[in-house]
């Protein structure tokens, strides 16, 4: 999708939330999604006459906190209020062994349907991680010395994250930094490649829908972001030599 300039509002809020609706409303009415079939790979786009579903109700975020175990920070709840998930999901295609067959997916969670897909995406981050390092031998410094074994090795790398703050899924791997506070980091997670996507949800959602270049949204980010504890060294590429 390709926006002009204009990035809305330069505080988050809820007026910034509905001119982000507008505008990506706006893109989704003409939007004619990739065909994936014809290119031979494989992919998600958004269906022409995509819309935000509109907001939960605060008894359904507070389900949802409930089921997950999570506590949303007061910009992604005021998100989920005002915006949630777009309807229908994004379709196109992905590959089972060499076939490539249809694919459709809610990359923006519905908390208030199916969990499993949303407790896929809540495991992601750290299967992810335990996989390259067995894959590639990634450790980091703060994480001690390296076991022997895979079995302790994935025991560090489980009890470290479990004391760390939350990740929760907010677009297919991107997941928001948990806290009581807003402001906090979007990381984009795959393995070990690990980077912060934007320093906040409203940075984040303009890179995300190119409406802002990742490295005008960091330039831009006010003061340095503060180490997230346990996926700083990942972030840092800080590895034992």
């Amino acid at each position: 999708m390709a926006f002009g300039p204009a990035m809305g509002p330069a505080i988050f809020g809820r007026e910034f939330l509905e001119w982000f609706q507008c505008a990506t409303e706006t893109e989704w009415r003409t939007h004619t999604p990739r065909d994936y079939f014809a290119a031979r790979v494989g992919g998600l786009d958004w269906q022409r006459g995509t819309r935000w579903r509109g907001g939960m109700t605060p008894e359904q975020i507070r389900a949802a906190e409930s089921r997950f175990g999570l506590t949303f920070p007061p910009d992604y709840r005021l998100f989920l209020e005002t915006l949630h998930t777009p309807d229908p999901p994004m379709v196109g295609a992905r590959f089972e062994g060499s076939e490539l067959v249809p694919h459709s997916e809610w990359e923006f969670p519905d908390w208030t349907g199916d969990p499993a897909p949303i407790e896929a995406r809540m495991a992601w981050p750290v299967e992810g991680l335990l996989w390259s390092i067995e894959a590639d031998g990634s450790w980091y410094r703060t994480w001690g010395p390296r076991p022997s074994t895979k079995a302790e090795r994935e025991a560090v790398v489980r009890r470290l994250a479990a004391a760390g703050p939350p990740l929760i899924p907010v677009f297919a791997h991107r997941c928001l930094v948990g806290s009581e506070n807003a402001g906090n980091p979007v990381l984009s997670l795959y393995g070990s490649d690990l980077i912060v996507y934007g320093p906040d949800l409203r940075s984040y959602l303009l890179v995300e829908f190119n409406f802002l270049d990742w490295e005008t949204a960091h330039a831009g980010a006010a003061g340095s972001p503060k180490p997230i504890p346990f996926w700083q060294d990942v972030i840092d590429c800080l590895e034992i030599e």
